[in-house]
């Protein structure tokens, strides 16, 4: 039961990304890409160089900037997440004015953040 719970939200999280794409393109923190790629939470073929370049060429990747990195602290603060890649992320959300798609219900909680899911 669990387990059709979870593939269910994870289509439903499908769909909303493709949506968001056909209307208007999707966007990662640059975090995101490090995170990909160094946590083995995607399988890929090749190099590290080769998935960094083939995901830039379909995504707008967005930056770790000064702004970003404030509104990062002040999230920490807020009980967002345990995780410091998830306040960049989250951050980056904020400061590019876009939903942020995740499962986490800490993250969705979060009443400063649009997200999607």
């Amino acid at each position: 039961m669990a387990c059709q719970r979870a593939f269910e939200a994870l289509e439903k999280g499908r769909r909303r990304i493709r949506s968001s794409a056909r209307q208007g393109g999707i966007a990662i923190s640059a975090i995101t890409l490090w995170e990909l790629a160094t946590h083995g939470r995607l399988n890929f073929a090749g190099t590290v160089d080769a998935f960094v370049d083939e995901i830039s060429s379909r995504t707008a990747i967005r930056p770790i900037t000064v702004k970003v990195a404030i509104l990062a602290n002040q999230l920490l603060r807020a009980n967002y997440s345990g995780d410091p890649c998830d306040h960049l992320i989250g951050a980056t959300a904020l400061v590019e004015a876009l939903p942020l798609v995740t499962k986490d219900r800490n993250i969705r909680s979060c009443k400063q953040l649009q997200t999607i899911w």
